[in-house]
């Protein structure tokens, strides 16, 4: 008894002994430990310091353009034949790293405050729109069956195959409206700037879209500008046409003119003068810094130039005289009988060289009306005189 009682003691002995020397060596792990994160740290901060701090003050720099109004065309008297309408417009202009749900909740805002035109809404832009929701996208994964080991992409096209089948009534006017305002942000690209609305835009709507901005990324109000035609579209024939956002760029000369840095949403002169003299009525565009810090947010905006609008042409045309003629040459071809192909009329100054007026009726039986037109002076199979044939069509360019 004594014998395990004495054991029992030096087992307590030696065990108080031990615990000390275990202690430190902890202590002394852990010291080292300490003293090489601290080594670690200073090495860090002394040789890369500097580079980490740049990483986080890091800012990308970006230039977005903003569109300006094409020069004006005038006839000799100074007169408008082709000018320009302002119109208030809901633009959007499309951030960095914007994802499908982001673009859904800022669509599915605006359309409480905007209506749009859905007649070039197509079954994919409305499947697009749905399927942009997480919970619709988890709705319709769950209601097929077979998608195990599909990938993500996969899975989506299965959803949008299955939601295109499902009728457009069965869709909501509120929800094609908000699809429709969806495509139209889904289209732009980064940094850029696209209307969601440029035409019969209301006071109600500005002011209420105006009171939400700070809801809505990316959304301001803004001003477009479009063709327009005092003494009528008729003019057309000389001045030709020019493309919209929604036909956009020309398909035949798509890569020519983004490589002269167009968008593929710019306006651009399509036919005749338009299109011969596109590189002066088009204008500079604005020009706008845009400071992105390293998360990709915008940190500021800074408005390098202005922008210039486009120089004017001044034709030789007199629209007054224009005008008269067309009322001289209407009245002959309406007296001429049936056996009449058409009637033609061109007037020079022959001293000065310049075409005053040029226009053809021809008559339209199928429709039984009139119809004025300029092509026909050049594509009809008449002979004409010789101080017509080869003559240019001569203008004048002024800036302003």
């Amino acid at each position: 008894m004594k014998i395990f009682r004495r054991r029992t003691k030096k087992n307590q002995k030696t065990k108080a002994a031990s615990l000390p020397f275990r202690i430190n060596v902890i202590f002394i792990v852990v010291g080292i430990l300490f003293i090489a994160l601290l080594t670690q740290l200073a090495y860090l901060q002394v040789m890369y310091g500097s580079k980490f701090k740049a990483e986080v003050n890091r800012s990308d720099t970006s230039v977005v353009t903003g569109n300006v109004q094409r020069g004006m065309i005038y006839d000799s008297t100074g007169k408008v034949l082709v000018g320009n309408s302002a119109h208030q417009a809901i633009i959007y202009t499309k951030g960095v790293n914007e994802l499908s749900n982001d673009l859904y909740k800022t669509a599915t805002k605006l359309s409480n405050y905007v209506r749009v035109s859905q007649s070039s809404l197509t079954k994919r832009q409305l499947a697009d729109y749905y399927l942009a929701n997480p919970k619709n996208l988890a709705a319709v994964e769950e209601k097929l069956s077979g998608l195990d080991g599909y990938s993500a992409d996969a899975k989506y096209n299965k959803a949008l195959d299955y939601v295109e089948k499902i009728p457009n009534s069965r869709f909501s006017e509120a929800t094609k409206n908000a699809a429709e305002i969806f495509a139209k942000m889904s289209g732009a690209y980064q940094l850029s700037t696209v209307n969601i609305k440029d035409d019969n835009v209301s006071e109600a709507e500005v002011a209420q879209v105006g009171e939400h901005l700070s809801e809505m990324p990316g959304v301001n109000v803004g001003t477009s500008w479009s063709r327009n035609y005092p003494n009528g579209k008729s003019i057309q024939g000389v001045t030709g046409t020019v493309s919209n956002e929604k036909t956009g760029l020309p398909s035949d000369r798509v890569n020519e003119l983004l490589a002269e840095g167009y968008s593929r949403n710019d306006s651009v002169g399509q036919s005749y003068l338009e299109r011969q003299y596109e590189p002066v009525l088009r204008g500079t565009k604005s020009q706008t810094q845009v400071v992105l810090n390293s998360d990709n947010e915008i940190k500021k905006q800074i408005k390098k130039y202005g922008g210039q609008k486009g120089d004017n042409l001044q034709l030789t045309i007199n629209a007054k005289f224009q005008k008269t003629l067309q009322s001289l040459v209407r009245s002959a071809e309406q007296g001429a009988g049936g056996n009449s192909t058409g009637t033609y009329a061109v007037v020079m100054n022959l001293t000065m060289v310049r075409l005053l007026v040029w226009l053809a009726l021809i008559e339209i039986r199928k429709r039984l009306k009139l119809r004025i037109t300029f092509l026909a002076i050049l594509t009809a199979q008449l002979s004409w005189g010789p101080l017509l044939k080869g003559q240019w069509f001569p203008v004048h360019l002024w800036t302003g």
